[in-house]
């Protein structure tokens, strides 16, 4: 079983390593201004999540559709689901950490919601900055709500 979990975890890393060189050549997000971490925080505020800070001052404005775009060459949603060892909160830490090697300074993290862990970014949509959640296993975006029972963001 040993020699068989090594050839397994040497084939994920190589399958890794070649999906980021597929990811290189993906367009960069398309940048429509810039938003600061207090517009943030008002979008945060409006669902009555009190315990928000942002982590930076500035963050890049992108596009829904721009993001969209990335999400259809990102393949974090073909990965396995392994109860207790690779379930949501794993799926949701690669999804973050690539989204922040696409697009350095575009506003986007961790959102966990009663029970689930899923992403959260940022985005332009018809001229409005609107909070959106991505649920990595398969790469829904849906527009954060009221109904959405908020436990704990990191952006």
């Amino acid at each position: 079983m040993r020699v068989f979990n090594t050839i397994l975890y040497r084939v994920a890393g190589h399958l890794m390593r070649l999906e980021m060189a597929v990811m290189r050549y993906v367009a960069p997000p398309v940048v429509s201004g810039e938003i600061t971490g207090d517009d943030i925080r008002a979008l945060v505020k409006q669902f009555e999540y009190k315990y928000f800070q942002p982590i930076d001052k500035t963050y890049k404005a992108v596009t829904l559709d721009s993001l969209k775009t990335f999400l259809q060459f990102d393949r974090t949603s073909d990965y396995f689901y392994v109860k207790q060892f690779f379930d949501c909160d794993d799926f949701q830490m690669i999804l973050a950490g690539r989204l922040k090697l696409w697009g350095m300074g575009i506003p986007s993290g961790l959102l966990f919601v009663e029970g689930h862990a899923v992403n959260v970014f940022v985005a332009e949509q018809n001229n409005e900055l609107k909070l959106f959640k991505i649920e990595p296993q398969n790469d829904i975006i849906t527009e954060i709500t009221g109904d959405d029972r908020i436990v704990f963001i990191v952006l």
